[in-house]
């Protein structure tokens, strides 16, 4: 799902992050935001 500003959203929790932690999430094309770990296989 993407939120109004272009975000990806994933949980609940990780709708929390901020939007600076959205954004390094979706230049990994994907992670796991409440632990901030890049997804390497992408």
């Amino acid at each position: 799902m993407v939120n109004p500003h272009g975000e990806r959203t994933f949980t609940l929790s990780q709708q929390k992050v901020s939007h600076i932690d959205f954004n390094w999430v979706d230049d990994y094309g994907g992670t796991n935001a409440v632990n901030n770990v890049p997804i390497s296989c992408y």
